[in-house]
């Protein structure tokens, strides 16, 4: 379209405090995570209404000052319906899910996560048994 212009960026608000700005540092995809092969974690199905912790700073070129990762979540392998919420380790588990999975059906998806003061994200599965999966994209500092 002849004379077209895009619309101005608008700030629209936030919710609580104002955020400390940071940065975007993208990486080349890291397998951090895959409880068939004991990566990350050991090998085994995490079960239904278990946490399994994952190591996320100083691994795969995640620098100690990172404060969120961004990561590709799959679940393979699951045994019911389910989900699996991340979330930073010793804070409080959010209601929302990461990634929701169907009984033996994979499911995938990319999921910022804020890092807790360890070092470490949570990710807990809600029911039944999965294998899980996890890629390091990138951080933020």
């Amino acid at each position: 379209m002849d004379g077209f212009q895009p619309p101005a960026r608008r700030w629209l608000g936030y919710y609580g405090e104002a955020p400390t700005p940071t940065s975007y540092f993208p990486l080349a995809p890291a397998h951090v995570l895959d409880t068939r092969y004991a990566v990350g974690a050991p090998k085994g199905q995490l079960d239904g209404g278990k946490v399994l912790r994952l190591k996320v700073l100083g691994v795969a070129g995640v620098p100690v000052g990172a404060r969120t990762v961004l990561l590709s979540l799959t679940a393979l392998n699951a045994t019911a319906n389910t989900a699996v919420t991340a979330f930073a380790e010793n804070t409080a588990r959010p209601a929302g899910a990461a990634v929701e999975a169907g009984r033996g059906l994979p499911a995938t998806v990319r999921v910022e996560v804020p890092v807790g003061s360890d070092g470490y994200v949570d990710l807990y599965n809600q029911a039944g048994s999965m294998d899980l999966l996890a890629d390091v994209q990138g951080y933020y500092a």
